[in-house]
């Protein structure tokens, strides 16, 4: 059991930065109003021995994270701050940009250049987030007018992956009169809405 004192303790340690709390036997085992540990909180702030910890993968905040997760995220964010992660591409056109959002990594959603650069291919981070099955990308301004050479936009995918329904595109396109019987994944239906004056209404019934 531990003491209250002890416990405000490793959490002040812990926003410190504090890496000898690692060795606390109560480092993974306590939890403040957010279900956060000193060892989710070392996490967030960076602290890469944190993987070293027996528990990095095996305890859980509300949202089902692990320690590990936060570390990968706030790293993630680390490297999204560089000036060339979305400027330097390899043979490819891969940016580090594109590798993150290759691995479905969400938070390149924010980032400027995520529409903008383009890969040999004519691919952009956003092509590849729909690819790895990122649905947000739904709500980019982006998502249906940037096509690759294969004339896709990230909409496209994302219906060819059938990750949408027709309630997510009613959010997207307000002005969308649809058939409930249409399939968001037929390639036509898409080119209908990508095509469509935003102020016209249409009803789908092919």
């Amino acid at each position: 059991m531990i003491d209250y004192q002890h416990q405000c303790y490793l959490f002040t340690e812990a926003k410190k930065r504090n890496k000898s709390i690692l060795d606390d036997p109560f480092v993974d085992k306590v939890r403040d109003m957010f279900d956060r540990s000193p060892l989710d909180i070392l996490a967030n702030l960076k602290v890469k021995e944190v993987m070293d910890h027996p528990s990095a993968d095996k305890i859980f905040d509300v949202t089902q994270s692990t320690p590990l997760h936060h570390l990968a995220v706030a790293k993630v964010k680390e490297i999204l701050k560089h000036p060339a992660v979305g400027v330097v591409g390899d043979i490819n056109g891969w940016t580090p940009l594109h590798w993150l959002a290759r691995f479905g990594v969400k938070e390149v959603l924010i980032h400027d250049l995520v529409d903008k650069v383009f890969t040999e291919d004519g691919d952009t981070p956003l092509h590849f987030l729909a690819n790895g099955r990122v649905k947000e990308v739904l709500f980019h301004h982006s998502v249906d007018s940037i096509k690759n050479d294969c004339n896709q936009t990230p909409l496209h995918i994302l219906a060819r992956e059938k990750l949408l329904t027709m309630a997510d595109l009613k959010l997207k396109y307000s002005w969308l009169e649809i058939n409930s019987g249409q399939k968001v994944n037929n390639v036509k239906f898409i080119n209908e809405i990508i095509n469509a004056p935003n102020s016209v209404k249409f009803f789908l019934s092919f």
